[in-house]
Order: structure tokens, then sequence, then C-alpha cells
């Protein structure tokens, strides 16, 4: 991914994020505008900004550490919470496809989702397209319908503790024992572990070569 040059190479990135966590309403939305309604589909997207930071922390900013996954959570809570049963989002080809990847995007299942899978298929015209040849939403339902699996692996730490008797001293070598467990739907066959402090890359690890998947 992008990095800033200089000794924070995570600032854009992290000064953005934070503004998008800041300006995210109470029902777990974002608007278009400064004081608007929530809109589906700009949540969808801060959604979507937000995915490859799950499990992160944001610090440094006023009112302490922000939690990414709080952030996520209530979007995804809010986008299941407002799908109608007949799979749609108000019965709106363009906001159903957008809800629908997003969602996707985010790990989570949508509660009706085979009737969102066949009200999209359903409305393809004879042409291949969506909304009588209208480009801009026929991307956006392929995109949407792309993303079908929902069996995904999701590796967490869940813990990271010496192993044994520390020796503090310089030139000492140390170990340290980490728990890796998997809370997604799918079992992980391949990855790479890397293991920082204070932004120093002191360890990566194949996860397949060293038998952990």
């Amino acid at each position: 991914g992008y990095e800033d040059p200089g000794g924070n190479p995570d600032l854009t990135v992290s000064l953005g994020l934070y503004y998008l966590v800041q300006n995210q309403r109470s029902d777990g939305r974002w608007s278009a505008f400064d004081g608007g309604g929530g809109s589906l589909s700009v949540t969808a997207d801060a959604l979507r900004a937000f995915v490859p930071y799950k499990h992160q922390t944001l610090s440094g900013f006023p009112g302490g550490d922000i939690n990414i996954d709080d952030t996520v959570n209530d979007a995804v809570a809010s986008l299941r919470n407002t799908q109608q049963v007949d799979g749609t989002w108000g019965g709106n080809l363009l906001n159903t496809a957008f809800a629908y990847h997003a969602l996707k995007s985010a790990g989570a299942v949508p509660i009706y989702q085979d009737a969102t899978i066949t009200y999209l298929e359903n409305a393809q015209d004879a042409s291949g397209s969506f909304a009588n040849g209208d480009i801009y939403v026929t991307a956006k339902v392929v995109k949407a319908l792309e993303r079908l699996d929902t069996t995904v692996g999701d590796l967490v730490i869940t813990d990271i503790s010496p192993y044994g008797a520390p020796v503090l001293q310089t030139g000492a070598l140390a170990t340290i024992e980490v728990t890796i467990r998997n809370d997604g739907d799918a079992p992980v066959t391949e990855g790479t572990l890397h293991l920082l402090a204070d932004n120093y890359l002191f360890a990566s690890i194949d996860l397949a070569s060293a038998g952990i998947v």
C-alpha cells in the first residue's frame, strides 16, 4: 500500500481514516455533505475504505485510541438492518448493488442474501445490461455479483507473550509465543506474519512454510 515519506509512513491514511471516523453518524452511516442525511452509496464507499484496516487501531488522536472494527461494525449493522425482505435496499437496483458489494467486502452476510442475488440476477436485460443499458449501473451490479463467496479466512492474533524466562542483556536472544486464531469461515492456506515493534519489522514468517496453516 501507500506509504508517506518521513518518520510516519501511515500519516496520510491515518488522517483520512480519522476524518471518516469522526464524521460517521450515530446510525452508522455517512452523509454526502456536512449536516446531510445518511447516504447509502457514501456509506458503502466509506465502509470499503476501512476494510483493509480491520482489526487495527488508530492512535495518537484526541479522545484516545480508535478501534477500526467499531466503525466497521456500526456501518455493517446499519446496512444489514435496513435491508428489505425482498433482498433490496429501498427497491433500488443501484443502492442494492452498493450495499451488497460493501457488505461482502467487509466479510459480512446480508440478512436476505438469497433474495438479493435473485433480485440482481433478474434485473438483467436481454442485452446483458442492467437498468436499460446504463453502463454505470451495469458495472456496479457486476461488481456486486463478483463477490458471492462469503467463505473467507480471517486470522487474528490473540496473544503475544515471552516463551521462557527473558534474558535482559544486550544482544541476548529472546523467544516469543504468538497465538493466532482463524475467525473466518474457511481455512487459510497461505500468508505471511509480520512482527513489528515501534514500526521496526523484526520478523516475517511464511505461514505455510512454517507449518502454521
